[in-house]
């Protein structure tokens, strides 16, 4: 057999570890992300694109950071990476989300 199975969500392997066995958490990361970016992210830009809304803004930013990092009521789970960094760019090691707080206030210049 390729493994012996999971103990206590942790694999117990029979062979040696390569870029495919741990593959799901890349691919969970990947979907969280996206449907970060295109959802969640979406819907907010359309609400505050005439209004200055910090409170709103906070808490769609709190929504969105709990989500990709799989928090929930009962458990919550270690940040490896800052939110800084999640929403730097690309080209910079980020994962290219942007701040809700810098497309508002990128509103507010552009209603004047």
């Amino acid at each position: 057999t390729n493994d012996l199975g999971k103990y206590f969500e942790v694999f117990i392997l029979y062979k040696r570890v390569n870029k495919d066995t741990y593959q799901f958490i890349v691919d969970k990361v990947v979907t969280r992300v996206t449907l970060t970016k295109s959802i969640l992210q979406a819907l907010s830009i359309y609400v505050i694109q005439s209004t200055m809304l910090s409170k709103f803004i906070y808490i769609i930013n709190r929504k969105c950071k709990n989500f990709i990092w799989g928090y929930t009521n009962e458990f919550r789970k270690i940040h490896m990476i800052s939110w800084n960094s999640i929403c730097s760019p690309k080209s910079h090691g980020g994962l290219g989300l942007k701040k809700i707080s810098t497309i508002n206030q990128a509103f507010m210049v552009k209603l004047g």
